[in-house]
């Protein structure tokens, strides 16, 4: 997409850069998780119990915030 002059905005425009939505965080470290174990499988060594229990952690945490996304989109809401 090309934006023309007049559609680009300065960054005093735009306001400061915030945070990543922790969502995401959730959905990136799930994924290093998993692939770390896959590793580990791989060379047919134990999966360290921590990593178990905090994949669960992250996957519970991401459920929540889709379900609650969902519920807002259902009541005709945008998540923000």
């Amino acid at each position: 997409m090309i934006l023309m002059e007049s559609e680009m905005k300065t960054s005093a425009e735009r306001g400061p850069l915030g945070l990543r939505p922790k969502f995401i965080l959730d959905t990136l470290r799930a994924v290093e998780i998993m692939e770390a174990m896959q590793r580990y499988i791989a060379f047919a060594k134990p999966i360290p119990v921590e990593w178990i229990e905090e994949l669960g952690e992250v996957l519970d945490s991401y459920n929540t915030f889709k379900l609650r996304s969902d519920s807002l989109q259902d009541d005709g809401c945008h998540a923000s």
